[in-house]
């Protein structure tokens, strides 16, 4: 079924928003929208629809494709001068990048991802970019930094008042203590982390508070509060044979526990045997090649215990190769990186941006000089939009679509389109925003929208497109009463559906409008 852009931009959003949750279900949905949106010439919808393709192959753990589609849709972004698409893009492309251990072009795209977020005003993504940085700090083992960087995305997550974003970079700050040896903070910590994300309830991350803090209560000696915490993650996960990395963290963790009982009680042993077992067949499977080299380590000593030299030995042998393996590998691309000029130089460039980030003012849609522009970037409009839904119960919408469009190139002319942009513009008061949603597709937000206004305004749009000497095209206008708590998805489908039963009758000459 062919989709108008407006709604595939719909569709977008809730394949964002976790619609599915598996990677192939995710390529899939994400091909189909992108066939879509080629079909109807959408730039943003490409770009979009690209930039999820290259998510779900990151999940697929498909990561030389990713990064192919990933440059795609950051073409396609800057093709569009969508910036917000483009930050998005970086931060994906470091993802990728960090996956396949290339730290430098990791660190220089979470750079990029920071820097663009601040122009954009996308926080949430800046925030991403701070937990990103501190983990690739984790994985060469330069705990102070990644502790550093975790603990400014919590505060800063707070700040903005992010509970998701906050309890994420509490996780990552309590595994970085637990490294460290400060397993009564890492406790702290992650229980503040648990308290953030309670309402939400994600099983995976909470399943990772519970197994980090089951790791510091084991350091701490309290096997019985280990043992709780590893089986309150167990029962969050194990249901869910998709959660292949949360479970095989949690068996690790429950053969550990094991294998420290097992020094006053050896019936232990046969219980850290079957984790170890079950942890090796989910890694196996799903290619957690870090975690076969941990469960290698932990199989060695467990056969040491059980006197099983022979495979102590093998098992050994088995850690020693993927540990080499891993070392190897980040190494080549990514310790040599560390010591760089380069990366001294993007160190230099991350804080600066993050002084720029602490003291960032509000986003603003007014120019420096005090004057409002005509259009607001549609990325700018949506986050008003979402703040407006949630705060405000008098204000409404106005779609305005241009039918026609790319069957006539007069239709899609540059003198046209300012033509049209500036009548308007020529309707929008003080506290209005206008944006071009797509070529040939406005949306004005009207705040207030008292009674009869949504009307007014159609009626004026229709009086403008008519008196236009340049006009050839058919207009719809679809208007939508807006409602305190209603969801941006919600507000736009209304609007949608108002936009395709509006008639268009032909008016007197050769213009057309509603």
């Amino acid at each position: 079924m062919s989709r108008s852009p407006l709604l595939i931009d719909l569709h977008l959003r809730r394949l964002r928003q976790g619609a599915t949750h598996v990677a192939p279900q995710r390529l899939a949905a994400a091909d189909a929208l992108l066939a879509e949106a080629q079909v109807h010439a959408y730039g943003h919808g490409i770009a979009e629809a690209q930039l999820l393709r290259a998510q779900a192959l990151w999940a697929a753990m498909r990561y030389d494709e990713g990064l192919k589609v990933v440059r795609q849709a950051a073409r396609a972004a800057q093709h569009e001068g969508a910036l917000d698409l483009l930050a998005e893009s970086q931060h994906v492309t470091a993802q990728l990048h960090t996956a396949r251990g290339d730290t430098l072009a990791a660190f220089a795209a979470w750079s990029k991802s920071l820097e663009l977020s601040l122009i954009t005003g996308q926080d949430e993504l800046g925030i991403e970019a701070l937990i990103g940085i501190g983990n690739l700090w984790m994985l060469h083992q330069q705990f102070d930094d990644a502790q550093t960087f975790h603990k400014l995305a919590m505060q800063q997550a707070q700040r903005l008042q992010l509970p998701l974003l906050a309890g994420k970079a509490a996780i990552c700050l309590g595994r970085a203590q637990v490294e460290t040896g400060q397993y009564e903070a890492a406790v702290e910590t992650l229980t503040g982390a648990e308290t953030l994300l309670a309402l939400i309830g994600d099983a995976t991350w909470l399943a990772e508070v519970h197994d980090y803090r089951s790791r510091a209560w084991l350091e701490l000696g309290d096997v019985a509060r280990a043992t709780d915490e590893c089986t309150a993650a167990w029962l969050l996960v194990c249901d869910d044979e998709l959660l292949g990395w949360a479970q095989t963290l949690t068996l690790l963790q429950q053969a550990r526990i094991a294998l420290t009982v097992a020094a006053q009680d050896s019936a232990a042993l046969s219980e850290a045997e079957a984790a170890l077992d079950h942890a090796r067949h989910i890694a196996a499977r799903f290619e957690l090649i870090d975690f076969q080299t941990q469960i290698a380590a932990d199989w060695a000593q467990l056969a040491e215990q059980q006197q099983d030299w022979k495979r102590a030995l093998a098992e050994f042998k088995t850690y020693r190769e993927l540990n080499l393996a891993a070392m190897r590998r980040y190494q080549r691309a990514g310790d040599r990186d560390v010591a760089s000029s380069k990366l001294a130089r993007l160190k230099r460039e991350i804080d600066r941006l993050i002084n720029r980030m602490l003291s960032a003012p509000a986003l603003n849609t007014a120019s420096a000089s005090g004057e409002r522009p005509l259009l607001v970037e549609r990325h700018v409009w949506q986050q008003r939009l979402q703040h407006v839904a949630a705060m405000e119960s008098d204000f409404g919408l106005c779609l305005i679509q241009f039918d026609g469009l790319g069957d006539d190139p007069a239709t899609t002319s540059p003198h046209l389109e300012r033509s049209r942009m500036l009548w308007l513009a020529s309707l929008v008061r003080e506290d209005d925003l206008l944006t071009e949603f797509a070529t040939g597709l406005y949306i004005l937000l009207l705040r207030p929208a008292p009674a009869g206004w949504l009307d007014r305004i159609a009626s004026a749009i229709q009086q403008l497109h008519a008196a236009s000497p340049w006009e050839s095209s058919k207009c719809r206008i679809g208007v939508v009463q807006g409602a305190r708590g209603l969801a941006i998805d919600a507000l736009l489908a209304c609007a949608q559906a108002a936009l395709v039963t509006t008639p268009v009758p032909e008016s007197e000459g050769r213009h057309a409008c509603p």
